[in-house]
């Protein structure tokens, strides 16, 4: 008992980090989303060929260069792409689990509101009875 008490404290140690963690990345993200956009724009624009020769050719020197490379921009994105895919699907199976999670709440709900009709009526038609032969006297 106190084994499994451990494992499972161990457990939520490292869910609480990897909130923690998934906040900051998301945090970060979204001061970026703006930056990644400017970066999309710029990727294959008139001002993107224009530089890119001017690198090649030499006239541009001593600067990291890398968004000049079809491939690292490209696969930047599209590796963030891929990312943002993954997001949405573990999203999609939790909104499916909430949404089941909400239905198995309402179907509870009505279960016990048809009980209740049920015990209500129930009551009723025994009570109607009674009353109506004289059995007991209230």
């Amino acid at each position: 008992m106190i084994d499994r008490i451990i494992k499972n404290e161990k457990r939520l140690d490292k869910l609480k980090q990897l909130i923690v963690e998934l906040q900051n990345s998301l945090y970060d993200y979204k001061v970026l989303e703006s930056e990644i956009k400017l970066l999309e724009k710029y990727y294959g624009s008139k001002n993107w060929f224009i530089d890119k020769e001017l690198y090649e050719n030499g006239k541009i020197s001593n600067i990291k260069a890398g968004v000049l490379s079809e491939d690292e921009v490209w696969n930047s994105l599209e590796e963030l792409d891929q990312l943002m895919r993954q997001m949405q699907k573990i999203s999609s199976i939790y909104k499916k689990k909430e949404v089941l999670v909400i239905f198995t709440s309402f179907l509870c709900t009505y279960i016990h509101s048809y009980y209740k009709l049920y015990h209500d009526l129930h009551f009723y038609l025994i009570y109607s009875r009674i009353t109506k032969y004289g059995l007991v006297k209230f």
